[in-house]
Formats: C-alpha cells, structure tokens, sequence
C-alpha cells in the first residue's frame, strides 16, 4: 500500500453490494460507525499489519425495487439510467448507492434489491447525458414492502 492514512472498512458497499452481503458497513476498530472510526497510518513501506480484526455490520433486511421507465405511449426508455440512493442512517454515515441503465429488451424495467433500513431516493437520467425536460424522482420511506415506481418521460 502507499504510504498514508486509511480506515478499514468491512463490506464498503453496504448491503446487496457488489458482493450481495446483506449486512451494514462498519469500521476499525470493534464494528465503528465512520464517526468512530480509527485512522490507520502506513508510514513506510513494508509495513505489515496485524491483529485488525474487522466485525460485520448488522444484518439487514432486503426490499425488491422495479423501476418502469417509459414514454407517454408506453414505449420503454431503453437509455434511461436509475440512480438509487439510500441515505445515510445517521450523520456521517456513508449512503448506500445504486445505479444500473435499462437496456433493449428490458422493456425500460430496472429490478433490484435495496436495504429496508434506509430512505430511498430514487432518480432517472439519460445514459448519455442528454438533459430530460424535467426532474424524474421520487423518495420512499424505510420499510420492507416491495416498491414499484413508474416514471413517464416527457420527449
């Protein structure tokens, strides 16, 4: 590693991140929150650390997210990308983040996993970064029931 200053992050991507781990983020040392976080300084190098053990994070409750992107006459919005975040649970606490493009043949429909734990806001933009003509979002209270949203873009 270069020499510097880190914190030791358990699953970094929340839960149902890249490695689908459906447990909260927690730092070094003993489970911290990021508030609480211990800095670790690499000051040379082949520096070896030891004896860091990392706890994981709490468990957390899955809820299924569908997204329906379409046009005023149904037709699907095969560029659409859908941002999800699930804000932070507490200040400083780091959001948990998703974003993935509907593409032909999804029929403008996005299905994910999301933490039940966290307020969801959910946010459409053109893949290729062509402006919309409006604002297309929409947020959704913690709980575990599944959420369905449609979005009609205005051409």
């Amino acid at each position: 590693m270069a020499i510097g200053r880190y914190l030791l992050i358990s699953n970094p991507d929340g839960p149902d991140g890249v490695l689908h781990a459906p447990y909260e983020t927690t730092f070094y040392p003993h489970g911290s929150s990021r508030a609480d976080a211990q800095v670790i300084e690499i000051e040379h190098a082949g520096t070896h650390l030891t004896g860091m053990d990392l706890v994981l994070g709490e468990s957390v409750t899955l809820r299924e997210v569908v997204v329906n992107v379409n046009f005023p006459d149904s037709a699907p919005m095969d560029t659409a990308k859908v941002y999800c975040t699930g804000l932070p649970r507490r200040a400083g606490d780091l959001p948990w983040l998703f974003n993935h493009w509907t593409i032909h043949g999804n029929n403008g429909i996005i299905r994910f996993s999301a933490p039940s734990n966290r307020e969801l806001r959910l946010e459409i933009d053109d893949v290729y970064g062509r402006p919309l003509k409006a604002v297309y979002t929409s947020t959704h209270p913690p709980g575990i029931l599944p959420i369905k949203q449609d979005f009609v873009i205005e051409p």
